[in-house]
């Protein structure tokens, strides 16, 4: 059976420029993510047509899905579980930046059991964070620490991310120390993480029971470069690699059988159209 990945794209944002994210809403009410929601669900029912004789592998939630309500977020999961075909392991996964967690946004991964999160920072120095205004990196992520460490997550994911990937070895080493102390099944860091930091992760994480995790099917060229996922000794880490996308909301893209496709950026638009997929994306 084809083994597919279903994108849901959130788009509401606090903060940020256009230009950097232009399928992101930055001025929004409660009213506008209600009606997303429910624009979102007929999206989804409709979509589930492509995947009729598929199973769904991953979930990924893209965007601010943090910025929801817990019943708007359980409202899409349970439209999901109805319409799809999902794996007995699907892979849920999410990105959030430090701080965001929420309890509210923590019951629901616990809900879904979500297999990863990706820490997405915001800035990448102290320096950075007072110029911008933005709480210090490690500030936002004590926070965090303080609500996973009474979640009941065992086996998941935590991918380092955004400005995280470039911070300065300072900050790097406590970020490091911090999300070791988390204990995830898996540390995954960014794909334009430095060399440096790399190098700094491969010796910090170590002494929190890390090794470098690579592939057996990877080609001997891509086992010679530094990994930049570390695994709990002992573990075994199953990421699953589906053969094709299903993109729902607001900019989503859709990959199937050699065909791609992008939702509309207009969000009246896709308010309006969000049962009606041809009316709302575009070939790319």
């Amino acid at each position: 059976m084809e083994q597919l990945e279903l994108k849901i794209s959130f788009p509401f944002r606090l903060d940020g420029k256009r230009e950097q994210w232009p399928e992101c809403i930055f001025h929004y009410t409660s009213q506008m993510k209600a009606l997303y929601t429910e624009a979102l669900k007929k999206e989804l029912a409709a979509a589930s047509a492509d995947a009729e004789d598929a199973c769904v592998c991953a979930v990924t939630l893209e965007g601010c899905f943090f910025l929801m309500e817990y019943e708007q977020l359980m409202d899409v999961a349970q439209t999901v579980r109805k319409y799809f075909t999902l794996a007995e392991d699907v892979f849920w996964s999410a990105h959030c930046e430090p701080g965001r967690l929420s309890t509210g946004i923590l019951n629901f991964c616990k809900n879904v059991k979500m297999k990863e999160l990706c820490l997405d920072y915001r800035t990448s120095s102290v320096e950075e964070a007072k110029k911008l205004g933005y709480p210090p990196a490690h500030t936002e992520m004590q926070h965090t620490k303080q609500v996973l460490e009474h979640s009941v997550f065992t086996d998941f994911t935590i991918a380092i991310g955004g400005a995280g990937c470039n911070q300065t070895e300072e900050i790097w080493s406590e970020t490091l120390r911090d999300v070791g102390g988390f204990a995830p099944m898996a540390i995954r860091l960014a794909a334009d993480t430095s060399e440096q930091n790399i190098e700094i992760a491969a010796k910090k994480l170590v002494g929190f029971g890390y090794e470098p995790y690579i592939p057996e099917t990877d080609s001997s060229e891509n086992a010679q470069n530094p990994s930049k996922v570390f695994i709990r000794q002992g573990r075994t880490l199953l990421a699953p690699l589906p053969d094709g996308t299903i993109g729902c909301g607001l900019g989503a893209i859709t990959r199937l059988e050699g065909m791609a496709c992008q939702n509309t950026l207009d969000f009246p638009l896709y308010l309006e159209a969000s049962d009606q997929i041809a009316r709302i994306a575009h070939a790319i």
